[in-house]
């Protein structure tokens, strides 16, 4: 008798994917040359929509918004299109070898 696999709800599976993805996002803002500890990041961030005293430097500023925000965006994106690549090619082709 086979084993019957347990199966992982698509909607778990899909959230579990979408915390890696914002825990992976947030944790990229801290690595860098340049260490913006995780109070500074959040004190960056919310300035931009609350009045709250500079307590950090401008260069820190510069390179959240101008360095990090966008290659991380970008990342994201690429790896969005790339997957949604893979997914169309394996649609037109079906590849039986990568086919469940």
């Amino acid at each position: 008798m086979e084993e019957e696999k347990k199966k992982i709800p698509y909607p778990v599976i899909v959230t579990g994917l979408a915390v890696i993805l914002f825990l992976v996002i947030v944790i990229s803002f801290f690595l860098g040359r340049y260490p913006i500890s995780p109070g500074e990041l959040f004190e960056i961030v919310f300035s931009q929509i609350f009045p709250i005293d500079q307590t950090w430097t401008d260069q820190m500023e510069k390179i959240l918004f101008n360095v990090r925000l966008p290659r991380i965006l970008l990342a994201c994106l690429i790896g969005c299109s790339l997957a949604a690549a893979g997914a169309a090619y394996q649609g037109i082709f079906q590849n039986p070898m990568a086919a469940r």
